[in-house]
This record gives structure tokens, C-alpha cells and sequence, in this order.
């Protein structure tokens, strides 16, 4: 018998790695964070989108009904009208070029005379000197209403209220006048969003009359309404 010779021992064998299993993402902060599903992210308006377009939807309307009435003539008449109680030298300021900040002070001076108007209980001259101290809009603007409130022959309720309106046609007739479109017009904005479209057309048609006759139209007790 041939001696055996020395065994050698065999190699061991490699035992494939496992595959180490996925991790899922934890939910941790160290995982991206999805993002939120809103309304706005998948393109539906959001609340102050729906408000801006009902705005302009009634400032459109309104545009549409002083198309209808402010028809040739209109202007001149208007200020003819307004100068019944507006002194010629103060009209034609008026009308200077770059008037836009004129007729945001006119809208703001009508606005908050119209919703305090049940505060001023005492003679014209005082109301007068509240347009000066409280409001302070704008020199030119003060001295559109101080003439209308001297001018207006009428009780201190009923003045008040159509010094407002005179002062609000007034910064729609300057808009006019410098050719602005009046969806830009603060004054007309103000008209527009504030009351119903057949007060806007009734306040622009009784421009064209005696003045005294806007004393019929104070602001209305729920604003906005259709």
C-alpha cells in the first residue's frame, strides 16, 4: 500500500453577504417633508382671490352703468352744476396735470364723511372746521368741501351728505377729465363697492341737477349690497 500522503484540509467555503434590507423612511426631521395639499396648491382660488374678483366683477358693473349715463355733455353739465357752489378759481385747480393723489384725498375726505355722519350735530361752520382738523387730505381737497358746505342751502343733515357726494363727484369728474379709466378712479371705486348699481346710476344722473338733490342719497345702512 502506497502511505497516504497529508491530507489537506479544503478551503472554506464564502458565504454570499446578504442584502442588507431597505430602510424605510423614517418620519423623523431628518426625512423630506411632503408637501402640503392646499386649496391654492392645486390651483382653486383662495378666499382673498374670491373677494379681489367679486370686487371687480361690481367695480366692472358699475363702469358699465356710468358708460350709460355719462354719455357727451355729461361732464360739462356735472361741472356746471358743481360750480354753483364751488368757486370758479377752486374748479379749474382742480383739473392740473398729476391729480391722481387729488382724488384719493376727495375719496377718502367723502368715505369717512359718510360714515360719521350721524356724529356731527352742530352748525355747518363747525362741520366745516371738522373737515380741516380731522381729516387732513390735502389742501385742495379741504377747500372743495369747505365751499360746498358753505354754498349748500340746506339743513346741517342733509349738507353733510351731499357735501360727501359732491366731493366724491368731484374726484370722478377730475378722473374723467385726465383720462384715467375709472376702475382706477378711487372715488368711483368707493361709489362702486359701496352701493347697489342702480344707486350708482341715480348718483350720477342727479349729478347733472341741483346739487342739493345729492342730500338724498346717504350711504347705505349695509355696504356692499347688491
Amino acid at each position: 500500500m502506497q502511505a497516504e500522503g497529508p491530507r489537506h484540509p479544503k478551503p472554506p467555503r464564502k458565504r454570499a453577504a446578504k442584502a442588507s434590507p431597505k430602510r424605510k423612511p423614517s418620519s423623523g426631521t431628518g426625512s423630506r417633508p411632503r408637501k402640503p395639499t392646499t386649496r391654492a396648491a392645486k390651483g382653486r382660488p383662495t378666499a382673498s382671490t374670491a373677494e379681489n374678483r367679486k370686487k371687480q366683477k361690481r367695480i366692472d358693473a358699475a363702469v358699465k352703468v356710468c358708460r350709460e349715463v355719462a354719455t357727451d355733455g355729461w361732464q360739462e353739465t356735472v361741472a356746471g352744476r358743481a360750480t354753483d357752489y364751488v368757486t370758479d378759481k377752486t374748479w379749474n385747480k382742480l383739473f392740473k396735470p398729476g391729480r391722481y393723489e387729488l382724488c384719493k384725498a376727495l375719496a377718502e375726505l367723502a368715505a369717512e364723511t359718510l360714515a360719521t355722519k350721524k356724529k356731527l350735530h352742530s352748525a355747518i361752520g363747525w362741520v366745516a372746521a371738522w373737515f380741516m382738523r380731522r381729516l387732513r387730505r390735502g389742501r385742495l381737497a379741504e377747500t372743495v368741501a369747505r365751499e360746498l358746505a358753505e354754498n349748500l342751502p340746506l339743513p346741517v343733515d342733509a349738507k353733510i351728505t351731499a357735501v360727501a357726494r359732491g366731493v366724491q363727484l368731484t374726484g370722478i369728474v377730475v378722473c374723467i377729465a385726465g383720462g384715467r379709466d375709472l376702475t382706477r378712479c378711487p372715488c368711483f371705486i368707493d361709489l362702486a363697492l359701496n352701493e347697489t348699481k342702480e344707486r350708482v346710476k341715480k348718483i350720477l344722473t342727479a349729478a347733472v341737477d341741483d346739487w342739493a338733490g345729492l342730500a338724498e342719497f346717504p350711504a347705505l345702512l349695509r355696504a356692499g349690497a347688491e
